[in-house]
Formats: structure tokens, C-alpha cells, sequence
């Protein structure tokens, strides 16, 4: 026998229900590899009912009470919707059709709302969001009291993120972020609360609630797994955000002219594994078409996102990553990296970069301005390093070794004639 208890927050008008209704709605979840038929399913029904009352109308914070039982494939269930705050009746749940495939539960059934059984719950009301937010906000005021800050957390926690709470609340994450309060209770109530949000505000909850982690300790690998459930329901810009915000609080060594200040602000941060473990994570939802809600992120595509972030915040460690995952960029995504790319290269001339510019001559389709910008930029990099042997070897094998593709880039571009005097210098030179 399985018991479960999910809490998801809705914002609707109450009053726009006052009879029975049935509503027929499905919903397809993709299931993480962490997650099992029984978790996947549960996940589905809590969605496909967050779905019918944000369609439907029901202001609540409401508790879905599932009751189950798993035989071999076939569950057994009784279920219904009671409410943390202020009621909305009772809603009744008659499955339709479900089916498991390993990756995605399907779920259809019939939802039942009845607003005239409300009535009011112990705990408080949507009532109260008003003159709770006139508390927070008085205590707001003096956050940096030890005293404030476990009341304005305790009327937080006695609360959901609905209707007129939703303002007060996200203020109150924001203050406690910019006064560095770290309270563990009320860490584990925004992880707690998180699967329970309605998608229309799942990704304003989790930019700011992982802005608010991040500035009082790291995410853990199990905090971190519990974002990933609900990052394919955010939109693909909070999926960046997401993605730069795990960048920005990655320890990058900040080198010997650092101040002391900088050097403790970056050893605070995580490092480059658990940064690998993450972006692991994304890959493989965004493998599975699992990655973002309004349109799903393809694997190539978050990858030139990831590439980008690691070019210009860490220069250093870009070629190396590049060159682990240049063969997951289509021709497409090759196109929308060059600019960012091209405009690397034209401030470094390492021989990592040039390597990594050997495999982006490689990859890159024909392209007029492409083709006229490579063949400038490989001209102006053979004058600044003609002088350093050891790189002239590593620029020689890359001309040479992309012999073809580079006389077929010159061919197909606007080089001018000074431009192009500049690389029939450079031919000879590596020719010879």
C-alpha cells in the first residue's frame, strides 16, 4: 500500500464554481531516470489536476490525497482533494486511460470540482495573505534581527505562494538572499513546496528560490535532483538562467592578483564536478526532449548554450570543452555559434584556441560572412604568433589538415584584395 501527500498551490477565482463540474483532461510526464512507474504516475495526476483547476477556475491551496495501491502493473486508488488553506469543495479523480512506457506516463481522466462543499480549514485562509504580508513587511524592515527573521520564516512556512501571498513571499526569499539568512527549516519548506507550485509560476519560484540557495551554501546533488523534476516545466529563458546561475556560483581560480576578498567569495562556491554533474543532467533531459515547457531544448541546442557561457566566463577551459563536445552541434547550432566563437578568437591566439579553431573549420557549414571572417582571423592569428615555433606547428597542422575546406571558404567569400594578398602570404608560408 503506497500513501502519498502533494501539495500544489493554485490561483483562480473561487467564486467561479458553484456546482459539480467534470472536466476531461490528459497530461504527459517524462520520468527521470531516478523515477519509477509508481513516482512517474504520481507525478503525472498531480499535474493533470494542477491542470484542470488553473483552466478551470479555483482559488485554493490545496492538497491532493492520494491513496494507492500497486499490483503487479495495476493500481488501485481512492482519491480526493482537500485543502491546506481556504477550500474549494472536494474534486474527485476517474482515470480514464494510462500508460507507461519507461520514459512518459500518459494519464487521462475525468476531474469532478464541487465548490459548494467548501468550507474553511484550520490552517490559514487566502484571507490572510493581506495582513500577513503587513507583517512580513514590518518585520522586513529589521530582517537583520535573529527574532524577525524566525517570524517572518514561521508566517512563511504557514503559507503558501497563491493569490495575494505570492508577492510577499518572493520579497521575503529575496530579503533573506540579500541578508544571507540561512535557515535550514526554511530551506527544506522551498524544496518541500517546489513540486506543489502551478506551472505558471514554477520558473519565477525556482529562479528565485535557487538564487536564494546559492547565497547562503551550494546545492546539494539531492537538492539539485529535485529541481531537475521540474525543470521541463519552466520556460526555455529560465532554463539558461538557470543554466549561467550554476556557472556564476561554480569556483573558478581567481589567480595570483586576486584579493583576499575574491579568493573566499570563490572557494565558497562548488566546483567544476559538481558544475559537470549538473550540466550531465540537462544533457540528458534535453536528449530525451525533457527539457523545457513552452519548447523543449534539443541536446545540440543546449549545448552551444553551455559552450558560449564557457568561452567568456571560462576562456581557459573552453577548447578542452569544446573539443569533448563539438560533435553534439548540428549544422544549424554551428551557424548560431560562430559569431560568439569567431569573436573569441579574435581576442586569444593560444594554441588551444587554435586547435579549437582547427575543429570549428571542420565542423562549420559554408557560410559567406563565416568563411570571410575565418580566413581574416586565421590571417591576423599567422602574423601575431609567426615568431612562436611551437605554435606555428600547431597553425601549420590545422591549415593543412583542413586544406580543402579552407580553399572552398576562400572561394565562397567577400575577402577584399589587401584581405586577400594577406592569405596567399599566409599559403605560402605554411606551404613552402
Amino acid at each position: 500500500m503506497r500513501h502519498f501527500m502533494i501539495f500544489v498551490c493554485l490561483l483562480f477565482p473561487f467564486s467561479a464554481l458553484t456546482q459539480p463540474e467534470e472536466y476531461i483532461s490528459e497530461y504527459t510526464y517524462f520520468a527521470s531516470d531516478h523515477d519509477s512507474k509508481l513516482s512517474a504516475r504520481e507525478a503525472a495526476l498531480q499535474q493533470l489536476q494542477a491542470q484542470v483547476l488553473q483552466r478551470h477556475g479555483v482559488s485554493v491551496n490545496v492538497a491532493f490525497e492520494n491513496q494507492e495501491t500497486l499490483t503487479g502493473d495495476a493500481f488501485t486508488q481512492t482519491q480526493k482533494l482537500t485543502q491546506r488553506t481556504q477550500a474549494a469543495g472536494i474534486t474527485k479523480t476517474q482515470i480514464i486511460d494510462e500508460k507507461w512506457d519507461g520514459q512518459t506516463f500518459y494519464i487521462k481522466a475525468k476531474v469532478i470540482v464541487d465548490s459548494s462543499k467548501s468550507k474553511m480549514a484550520d490552517s490559514p485562509s487566502t484571507s490572510d495573505c493581506p495582513s500577513a504580508g503587513k507583517e512580513i513587511k514590518r518585520l522586513s524592515l529589521d530582517l537583520k534581527n535573529p527574532v524577525s527573521q524566525q517570524a517572518a520564516i514561521k508566517i512563511s512556512m504557514s503559507h503558501g505562494f497563491e493569490s495575494e501571498c505570492k508577492a510577499w513571499q518572493f520579497n521575503l526569499m529575496n530579503s533573506l538572499r540579500e541578508k544571507n539568512v540561512s535557515d535550514l527549516a526554511y530551506r527544506e519548506y522551498l524544496f518541500e513546496s517546489m513540486h506543489g507550485i502551478p506551472q505558471y509560476l514554477k520558473g519565477q519560484y525556482i529562479t528565485n528560490m535557487v538564487s536564494y540557495v546559492f547565497s547562503v551554501n551550494n546545492i546539494s546533488q539531492e537538492e539539485f535532483e529535485v529541481i531537475i523534476k521540474d525543470v521541463q516545466l519552466i520556460s526555455k529563458s529560465d532554463v539558461i538562467w538557470l543554466i549561467k546561475k550554476l556557472f556564476e556560483n561554480t569556483y573558478i581560480n581567481p589567480g595570483e592578483a586576486a584579493s583576499n576578498k575574491q579568493k573566499m567569495n570563490q572557494e565558497k562556491k562548488q566546483d567544476l564536478s559538481m558544475l559537470d554533474y549538473q550540466l550531465s543532467y540537462l544533457y540528458q533531459l534535453a536528449g530525451q526532449n525533457k527539457l523545457g515547457f513552452d519548447e523543449k531544448f534539443s541536446l545540440a541546442e543546449i549545448i552551444r548554450e553551455v559552450l558560449e557561457i564557457y568561452m567568456f566566463k571560462y576562456s581557459d577551459f573552453f577548447p578542452l570543452y569544446y573539443y569533448d563536445n563539438h560533435q553534439h552541434l548540428n549544422d544549424e547550432e554551428n551557424l548560431k555559434f560562430a559569431k560568439g566563437f569567431l569573436r573569441y578568437m579574435k581576442r586569444t591566439t593560444n594554441t588551444n584556441s587554435i586547435e579549437a579553431m582547427g575543429i570549428f573549420i571542420k565542423d562549420v557549414p559554408l557560410d559567406e560572412k563565416i568563411n570571410t571572417d575565418v580566413i581574416k582571423i586565421l590571417s591576423k592569428i599567422h602574423k601575431e604568433i609567426k615568431e612562436d615555433e611551437y605554435a606555428m606547428e600547431i597553425y601549420s597542422e590545422v591549415i593543412i589538415n583542413n586544406k580543402e575546406k579552407i580553399m572552398n571558404m576562400v572561394q565562397f567569400s567577400k575577402l577584399s584584395k589587401l584581405n586577400l594578398t594577406k592569405w596567399k602570404k599566409v599559403e605560402s608560408d605554411v606551404f613552402k
